[in-house]
């Protein structure tokens, strides 16, 4: 990504103190986020061969043939993150910032945040169904602080901003063949966007503030397929999703001269799939599934924003027994997923996100809605760096309405 420039000087006088919803969002177009409704986020996504109707994949709704009631979920994820770092290790990330004070001292942060990452709605017609909704895929948000004198002896505070998401709007129509197999397909809108914001504010008051921003934005297209196959004890699925072609701008602003650029910017997103198998008993399901993500090899015009490619494995298990409780009307979720982690460059090294995550879903109302509750357990550690080490506890909530689409009428 295009990095702000300001005034030499200043950048080798920042003496740097990091906060972020992650260190890993400093130099990456965020992280990658579980694009998975309902019960398919707390089963890590490995939910393609799952045929429960709130537990869709985005380019792979199959299960919403299945659908008798119009299905309305949403998903809330609140994160509590710790970091240890040193400034010596983030600048192992591919940092171009100059470091001066701690350099290999312990320093920690923590945040929090609270997001929306899925909307979803599934409506039954006749013969096929509508899945749509709103997916957040990709996410970061960071932040530095400095403090250093500029000019010779003129002294200043600075604060840089990075902000960053990729989100989706997929329309897929979805059928079904004897409950047997179910067939989905359709196309799948993005936009990708990112702001960074520097702000340098002198003590003195001789000398005007800056503060400088780069937005870019881009949005595109791309079309998926995908496909449920269930054989009672062993269930298939996958799905296709083509490269995106998306087109924006890139506009730089700076309140001191007034100076507005602005440059049309492509960015091309490769293609993706997903495959996923499901073994079924009585009691227990379990799913593997391997993916990779059209978010990573990322290009903006001819240069990577990422070099390497995003890949998932993710393992959801389904415990609907009554051995330990009544998991019939509580089933115990759980779910595990392995990823890396964006690089911009083949020098940066490995950094490997592993995520654990439990939980439940409730019926209320009379079986006409759910509520899916869980808990999130995160780490990141990047290879060759020890002192870098981060941590991500979540809570999860969703809930998904179903309403029959036409009630009988009582004469």
């Amino acid at each position: 990504m295009k990095r702000i420039v300001t005034c030499a000087a200043l950048v080798a006088a920042l003496a740097v103190s990091a906060a972020a919803d992650s260190v890993y969002d400093l130099n990456a177009m965020g992280r990658d986020v579980i694009p998975s409704t309902g019960i398919g986020h707390l089963l890590a996504g490995a939910s393609i061969a799952n045929p429960d109707i709130v537990s869709s994949y985005i380019t792979s709704p199959a299960a919403s043939a299945f659908a008798e009631r119009v299905v309305v979920t949403v998903g809330v994820v609140h994160h509590t993150v710790s970091s240890s770092y040193t400034e010596q290790s983030l600048a192992a990330l591919g940092s171009t910032y100059k470091y001066e004070g701690a350099g290999s001292q312990p320093l920690s942060l923590s945040s929090a945040n609270t997001v929306f990452p899925v909307a979803t709605a599934v409506v039954p017609l006749r013969v096929v169904k509508i899945f749509s909704g709103y997916f957040v895929e990709k996410m970061g948000r960071a932040q530095l602080t400095a403090e250093g004198t500029a000019y010779g002896d003129i002294s200043f505070n600075a604060l840089y901003d990075k902000e960053s998401s990729v989100f989706s709007i997929p329309l897929f129509l979805s059928a079904a063949y004897k409950k047997r197999l179910a067939v989905s397909g359709g196309i799948v809108f993005s936009y990708l966007d990112s702001r960074e914001t520097r702000e340098i504010d002198y003590r003195s008051e001789v000398n005007e503030d800056i503060v400088d921003a780069v937005d870019m934005y881009a949005a595109g297209t791309s079309w998926a397929i995908g496909a449920l196959l269930d054989f009672d004890h062993v269930r298939l699925g996958g799905s296709y999703r083509t490269g995106a072609d998306m087109s924006g701008k890139e506009e730089y602003s700076t309140d001191v001269s007034d100076i507005w650029k602005s440059r049309d910017v492509d960015i091309s997103a490769p293609g993706c799939f997903k495959i996923g198998a499901s073994v079924v008993t009585k009691s227990l399901a379990f799913e593997l599934d391997y993916e990779t993500s059209p978010w990573s090899k990322l290009k903006l015009g001819d240069e990577y924003i990422s070099m390497n490619e995003i890949y998932r494995y993710s393992l959801g298990i389904s415990y609907t027994g009554t051995y330990v409780w009544n998991a019939r009307d509580y089933p115990l979720l759980l779910g595990y997923y392995r990823q890396p982690l964006d690089r911009p460059t083949d020098e940066v090294p490995e950094t490997m996100e592993n995520g654990y995550l439990a939980g439940t879903s409730i019926d209320i109302a009379d079986g006409r809605a759910s509520v899916i509750l869980g808990l999130e357990y995160i780490t990141r550690e990047t290879d060759g760096v020890p002192e870098l080490h981060e941590e991500s506890f979540g809570f999860y909530i969703s809930i998904a309405a179903k309403e029959v689409w036409r009630r009988a009428l009582n004469r």
